[in-house]
């Protein structure tokens, strides 16, 4: 584990960068179209990491560990406070375009040095265990909402089902009306033509051609609802 003197030196190096959280390096009303966009991501990581070790118990880290990322600080903090004061005298560009190429080199180094041990010093401040209790949390939470999902539609099937059955039941019922009402028209209209038969003394085949009708109608009716 480090020394106590070691860490507070890290630390102390680390509040460089951490003073620069909450000041604007990309862009400025006073520098005009002029910005470090080219830079951002740079800026952006360094202060990552910069929060990063901050926020971790450095004690974990070997003497040789902190010594080598604390190396490394100054350059990124020096190039930082560059662009903090930048300003547009002389070349402007030219400085602008020096700074950030800088910048990406010293924040690669930084990077380099410190990205193997945060995951380890994350996992001695107690991270992994914190987000394997939000991970099995979730995942609760996510079976509750299936189950409530599957529930929610077993119910609507079933619904569904008995406004189908309803329906057809419905059907069922109109379609005997309907019949109901052809054949007593061609009984009616049956036994019209029987007296005018008897009458007018027809003869038998007209007989089976008036009886056939409504049989067929009976016929027809019982196909259509199987």
């Amino acid at each position: 584990m480090a020394s106590q003197d070691i860490v507070q030196q890290l630390e102390e190096e680390l509040e460089t960068i951490n003073q620069y959280k909450d000041v604007a390096l990309i862009r400025r009303p006073n520098w005009g179209e002029l910005t470090f966009e080219r830079a951002e991501q740079d800026i952006e990581l360094a202060l990552s990491i910069a929060a990063d070790l901050s926020s971790m118990p450095l004690s974990y880290l070997t003497n040789q560990a902190a010594q080598e990322i604390t190396q490394y600080i100054p350059n990124v903090s020096t190039l930082l406070k560059q662009i903090h004061n930048f300003n547009l005298q002389g070349s402007a560009s030219r400085k602008r375009n020096e700074i950030a190429a800088n910048l990406q080199d010293a924040v690669a180094s930084l990077h380099t040095a410190a990205s193997v041990w945060i995951p380890y010093l994350a996992y001695k401040r107690g991270d992994s265990s914190e987000n394997i209790r939000q991970i099995e949390e979730a995942v609760t939470n996510a079976k509750a909402q299936v189950n409530a999902v599957a529930s929610y539609a077993e119910a609507k099937r079933t619904e569904v089902d008995e406004i189908v059955e309803a329906a057809r039941e419905a059907s069922a019922s109109a379609g005997v009306a309907t019949f109901t009402s052809e054949f007593d028209e061609e009984a009616k209209a049956l036994a019209g033509n029987s007296k005018r038969w008897l009458l007018g003394g027809g003869g038998a085949g007209h007989r089976h051609s008036h009886l056939g009708r409504p049989v067929v109608l009976l016929a027809t009716h019982l196909r259509g609802c199987e």
